[in-house]
């Protein structure tokens, strides 16, 4: 079977490794690759159209979580009808969790910082 859909999303970052992932959400396409600053977001519409300019997901956090480090997670929860993304922290031993407050992935995010050990 074909392929729904199929487009290019955002290009190698030459960061190594890339960690490149992606998720198909109801109505959007969120790509995450590891970046020098940190992990670097686009998102997309289903026809393959990147809406807004790239989000470095550290600008979404606070403390510790202002200076990320890459290693990105994207997932969507089709029950509660919203985004996880994740990233490491650069500067403490934490990781930075976020869920977008609505199916849309273009508005605000709520954001979490988990301290490890």
């Amino acid at each position: 079977m074909a392929p729904l859909l199929n487009f290019e999303a955002q290009g190698y970052s030459f960061v190594q490794p890339p960690d490149t992932v992606g998720e198909v959400g109801l109505n959007h396409y969120i790509h995450m690759i590891n970046g020098s600053g940190g992990t670097q977001m686009h998102i997309y519409n289903k026809s393959g159209v990147q809406l807004g300019n790239t989000i470095i997901v550290q600008d979404l956090g606070s403390g510790g979580c202002t200076n990320g480090a890459g290693d990105p997670i994207v997932l969507f929860d089709h029950l509660a009808n919203r985004w996880m993304i994740s990233e490491f922290s650069g500067s403490t031993d934490a990781l930075c969790v976020y869920v977008s407050q609505t199916a849309d992935p273009t508005g605000s995010w709520y954001a979490y910082q988990f301290n490890t050990p």
